[in-house]
C-alpha cells in the first residue's frame, strides 16, 4: 500500500459530519416526542376518554419507535460493520427524514377515525428501525477517526449532536404553541414535521465526503465467513446485557422531555410555552457542556464519569417534578437544567466511548447498536408510559414517578461498576483486549483471505 493510498484518520471531519448529521436527525425524532406531549393527544385519539388516559395513548406511540429499535439495530449494526459505518449514517438519514415528513402530511382522528392513530403508529414503527443504527455507527465513525487520548472528547460530539437536535425540535415548537388552539391543532404542529425536508438535504451534503476509518478498512481487508452479528452475540453477549442495563439511565431524559412537560400542562396547567423553555434550555446548556464532560472522562476515565451522571439525573429528578407541583418557575428552570441539562449530559457523554469501546473493530457498530437499543427501548418504551399511570388520572402524582426514576439510576450505575476501564488503552489494545483466546482462534478459523504483503 502506497503512502498515497494508506488510510489516514480524519477526526476533525468525522466529528463535524457526526455532529452535524446527528443534530439534523435527531431534530426529525425529537420533534415527534415534544408533538406527542403537545398535540397528539388532542388530534389522534377520542376526544371522549378522560386528559391523563389520551396522554398516556399519545407517549405509548412514542414508545413503540422505542420497540421496533432492537430489530433494527440485528440489521443496520451487522450492515455497519459489513459495509461501512458511512453506509449506515446515509441509509438512516434518509429513513428518518421521510417519516417525519409523512407524518407531518397525516389526517387526524376527526378526518378518519381510528385510522390515524394506526398509520401513526405504522410510521413511527419504521421510523423506529430507521434510527437503531444512527448514533452506533456515528459514534464508531468518531471513535475511530479519533486521536487515541481523545476518544471521549470527540465522541461525546455525537451526543452532543442529539442535545442540539432536541433543543432545535423544541424551539421550532415553541412560535407555533403560541398560536391560538385552533390554528395549532389544524396546520401548525405539521410546520416542524415538513421541515425535516430541508434538514435530509443539509445532512447528505455533509455526510456523502466522509471517508471510513482506517480501523474499519483494515478489517475489511481480512475476508471473514463469520459475521459480525454472530461473533457479537456468542463472544460479547455479557457486554451487550451490561450496555443494555447501563443504557436504561435513558428513561430519566426521556420523562424529562416527555413525560414532565405533559405533567405539568396537563396535571398543573402550567403554561405550555413557558414549559417548553425548560428542556429548550437544558439542552442549550448540555450542548456546550457535553464535549467537556466528555473530555473530563478522558482524563479520569469513561466510567467515573459515566456512574456520576446516572446516579444524579436519577437522583435530582424528585425535585424538578415536586417543583413542577408547587408551580415555581425559577425553581423549575434551575432544577430542570440540573437534572437533564448538568448530570443526564454528564453520563450522556461518557457512554459512546464507555460502550463502544467494550468491543474489538471487527463487530462495534453490531454490539454497541443492539446493546443500546435493547436499552433505549426497553426505556424509551416503558418511561414516559408508566411515569404518567403512576401520576394518575388526572396526572398529578410525583412520588411514583420520581421511584421510578431512581431505580433506572440504581440499574444503571450498578451495572456500569461492573466494566473495566479502556481510558489508557490504544484501540489496538482494546482491539486485542476485547477477544479471548477463543474467539481469536475462531476468527481465524472462519478467515478467507487476508491481504497481500506490501
Amino acid at each position: 500500500m502506497t503512502e498515497s493510498t494508506t488510510p489516514h484518520k480524519t477526526p476533525a471531519k468525522a466529528t463535524i459530519a457526526s455532529w452535524v448529521g446527528t443534530t439534523l436527525e435527531y431534530y426529525d425524532f425529537a420533534v415527534y416526542a415534544t408533538a406527542s406531549a403537545l398535540v397528539f393527544n388532542v388530534i389522534f385519539f377520542p376526544p371522549g376518554l378522560p386528559e391523563g388516559v389520551r396522554l398516556m395513548l399519545s407517549l405509548a406511540t412514542l414508545g413503540v419507535g422505542y420497540l421496533v429499535r432492537p430489530l433494527g439495530a440485528f440489521i443496520l449494526g451487522p450492515l455497519g460493520d459489513r459495509y461501512g459505518r458511512k453506509f449506515v449514517m446515509l441509509l438512516t438519514l434518509f429513513g428518518i427524514g421521510a417519516c417525519t415528513f409523512l407524518i407531518g402530511c397525516l389526517p387526524t382522528y376527526q378526518d378518519i377515525g381510528i385510522w390515524a392513530p394506526i398509520l401513526l403508529v405504522l410510521i413511527r414503527m419504521i421510523q423506529g428501525l430507521s434510527v437503531s443504527g444512527e448514533q452506533a455507527a456515528a459514534i464508531t465513525m468518531t471513535l475511530e477517526h479519533s486521536p487515541e487520548r481523545r476518544r471521549g472528547f470527540t465522541s461525546s460530539f455525537v451526543t452532543s449532536g442529539s442535545a442540539a437536535g432536541g433543543l432545535l425540535a423544541t424551539a421550532v415548537f415553541i412560535p407555533f404553541v403560541g398560536l391560538p388552539q385552533e390554528q395549532l391543532l389544524s396546520w401548525g404542529w405539521r410546520i416542524p414535521f415538513w421541515l425535516s425536508a430541508i434538514v435530509v438535504i443539509v445532512a447528505y451534503i455533509i455526510r456523502r465526503t466522509l471517508e471510513e476509518p482506517p480501523a474499519f478498512l483494515e478489517t475489511q481487508a481480512v475476508e471473514v465467513s463469520l459475521s459480525p452479528l454472530k461473533q457479537a452475540l456468542q463472544f460479547h453477549w455479557g457486554s451487550i446485557v451490561r450496555i443494555a442495563l447501563c443504557a436504561m439511565i435513558a428513561g430519566t431524559s426521556y420523562m424529562f422531555a416527555t413525560f414532565s412537560v405533559g405533567f405539568a400542562i396537563t396535571g398543573y396547567k402550567l403554561d405550555r410555552p413557558t414549559m417548553l423553555w425548560v428542556p429548550v434550555l437544558a439542552s442549550l446548556f448540555a450542548l456546550f457542556y457535553t464535549p467537556l464532560a466528555g473530555f473530563v472522562a478522558d482524563k479520569i476515565g469513561r466510567r467515573t464519569v459515566f456512574v456520576i451522571g446516572a446516579l444524579g439525573a436519577a437522583v435530582t429528578t424528585a425535585p424538578y417534578l415536586w417543583a413542577i407541583t408547587q408551580g415555581n418557575w425559577p425553581l423549575i428552570f434551575v432544577l430542570g437544567i440540573l437534572c437533564n441539562g448538568f448530570f443526564y449530559s454528564t453520563a450522556n457523554a461518557a457512554w459512546p466511548s464507555f460502550f463502544a469501546e467494550m468491543f474489538p473493530n471487527r463487530v462495534r457498530v453490531s454490539g454497541l447498536a443492539v446493546g443500546t437499543q435493547i436499552g433505549f427501548a426497553l426505556s424509551g418504551a416503558i418511561s414516559p408510559v408508566i411515569a404518567t399511570a403512576l401520576a394518575g388520572t388526572d396526572v398529578r402524582q410525583w412520588v411514583g414517578p420520581t421511584m421510578f426514576a431512581l431505580a433506572l439510576g440504581v440499574v444503571a450505575v450498578a451495572s456500569a461498576l461492573t466494566a473495566k476501564e479502556t481510558s489508557r488503552l490504544t484501540l489496538d489494545e482494546i482491539n486485542d483486549t476485547k477477544q479471548s483466546e477463543r474467539e481469536k482462534a475462531t476468527v481465524a478459523a472462519a478467515t478467507v483471505s487476508e491481504p497481500a504483503a506490501a
